[in-house]
């Protein structure tokens, strides 16, 4: 039986201190949605350039890697790092052991490891918002086989590239794929193939709920009561109150019946990240 859907995001980063600061809980600047009394309890779970907890120019220290290691940055490229969220619906966080949970975590770490190699950078695990979920930060850097000619014939070299572009949808639909697969022991599965559904920043998310949050449903709530009310109210404006509950329960059983299927859908498809 599912217990819930294998979870991987990613994103192009173009901003690599920004992105560093927030993983990294630099300030209460960089994660505002974070419940800060449980920030302790994330965990750094692989280091390649020993950051630390410490703000700092994590970019620089990129770009002495890259050329330490000479790797060839084409003419206006400018993202040089991938992120990649790691996750579960949340009702399987709720319902997993402890030993579960550690499980899980070593799973995350290995897949990273047989996915991108040298090319990890970082990964953490937040604990200190409403979904467990791993971050992690990789360089997008590829080694491939070259053709080139001389005098003497043809010859092929090994190149490493900085190619973002290698990370395209067909490339993320067969990730999907195996991460899923390597989920699969925990009762995980894969989200639709091929979905319509397009995927908005967690940004987005919390924008759009403090945008609703914020709204005066007031008037609205007293029009529509009015409306249910006002023909049965008798030639001095009153109405009995089981008349009011007959009139109102299927309403008010309408609108909880919506707002418990819109968290339904929130939980199996979104992770507060």
């Amino acid at each position: 039986m599912a217990r819930g859907f294998a979870i991987i995001r990613t994103k192009r980063i173009t901003n690599i201190n920004g992105a560093f600061n927030h993983n990294l809980r630099v300030s209460k600047e960089f994660s505002k949605h974070a419940d800060h009394t449980k920030t302790d309890d994330n965990l750094i779970l692989y280091d390649k350039f020993n950051f630390g907890l410490g703000g700092g120019n994590f970019e620089g220290r990129i770009d002495e890697h890259i050329k330490e290691n000479n790797i060839f940055v084409k003419k206006g490229t400018n993202i040089k790092c991938m992120e990649f969220v790691l996750t579960a619906s949340p009702e399987f966080f709720k319902t997993a052991t402890d030993k579960e949970k550690l499980a899980w975590r070593k799973n995350q770490i290995d897949f990273l490891k047989e996915e991108f190699g040298k090319s990890l950078i970082h990964i953490v695990e937040h604990n200190d918002e409403k979904t467990k979920h791993i971050q992690a930060i990789i360089l997008t850097d590829k080694t491939k086989l070259h053709k080139y000619k001389n005098q003497k014939g043809e010859f092929f070299k090994e190149k490493t590239t900085l190619s973002p572009g290698d990370y395209n949808p067909d490339y993320l639909r067969k990730l999907q794929d195996r991460y899923a697969e390597k989920n699969q022991k925990f009762g995980l599965v894969r989200g639709l193939r091929n979905s319509k559904a397009t995927h908005r920043t967690l940004k987005d998310f919390y924008n759009a709920v403090e945008i609703a949050m914020s709204k005066d449903y007031s008037n609205a709530v007293r029009n529509k009561i009015s409306s249910v009310l006002k023909a049965d109210e008798n030639m001095f404006g009153y109405i009995k109150t089981e008349k009011v509950i007959e009139l109102l329960t299927p309403f008010l059983n309408d609108t909880l019946k919506k707002l418990k299927a819109v968290k339904t859908k929130l939980n199996f498809n979104t992770a507060d990240i």
